[in-house]
């Protein structure tokens, strides 16, 4: 398994995924980080464990 650094909302976190899986787990990251800003900027929910 490989380790990669993922970063949501500021918060970093060590995540492992198979050799030919980074790509696309980058792109999952990408994913849940844009869309858990979004809800906290429309002024819904602003504490981080919350979203």
């Amino acid at each position: 398994m490989k380790q990669i650094e993922a970063t949501i909302l500021g918060q970093s976190y060590m995540l492992a995924c198979p050799p030919d899986g980074e790509a696309l787990l980058l792109e999952a990251v990408g994913i849940v980080d844009r869309e858990m800003s979004n809800i906290r900027d429309a002024g819904k929910v602003k504490a981080r464990e919350r979203i």
